[in-house]
């Protein structure tokens, strides 16, 4: 049964699993644990919970779609959720309105897709907020150029030396990741 809790309580479900991050969403929770296992928890009507159904779970829950991976970081957005695996690869799930999940469609995924179009970089740090997600990458070219970010302003990638250089095939890139050949 669901209810509201006025005052901190302890997790048992987590209990023992040494939880290393969490992140929230607008109706969703997700952990990792040290070994790199993802639970998610909460509101699920747009699959953001990665458990291949639309349902709500009251206690965190593993992502079991997720296992034999080890995800290094985990953010969620209103409706979304994002992971990083430690091998830099990008995963995500849920609401892709508007392009935030970075599959080249607007579609709900209730499972964790992986963003083929960041397969050939090494993402280090993902961030996603309401309706958007970004990817900051190690540097791709001799330059050290390489960003591009997902939702209503597209799917956002960085280096860590600053911002891609607009070129039309990062043009063509980017139109591809966001799903819309309208955008500029």
């Amino acid at each position: 049964m669901e209810r509201n809790c006025h005052a901190p309580r302890m997790v048992e479900v987590l209990w023992g699993k040494q939880p290393k991050q969490i992140s929230c969403g607008g109706f969703h929770t997700a952990v990792i644990t040290e070994d790199g296992k993802v639970y998610t928890h909460g509101g699920g009507e747009h699959g953001q919970l990665g458990h291949g159904d639309k349902v709500n779970k009251l206690k965190p829950t593993l992502v079991q779609a997720l296992e034999g991976m080890f995800v290094s970081q985990i953010t969620c957005g209103w409706s979304h959720s994002v992971a990083l695996t430690s091998d830099g690869k990008v995963w995500t799930w849920g609401n892709g309105d508007h392009g935030k999940l970075g599959l080249g469609n607007g579609r709900k995924y209730s499972t964790p897709q992986l963003v083929e179009k960041l397969s050939p970089y090494r993402v280090v740090k993902v961030a996603s907020y309401n309706e958007h997600t970004a990817a900051l990458v190690e540097p791709y070219d001799e330059c050290g150029n390489g960003l591009l970010s997902a939702g209503m302003v597209g799917f956002g990638l960085f280096t860590g030396t600053g911002a891609a250089q607009v070129t039309s095939g990062f043009l063509h890139d980017l139109r591809n990741l966001v799903g819309d050949d309208e955008f500029r």
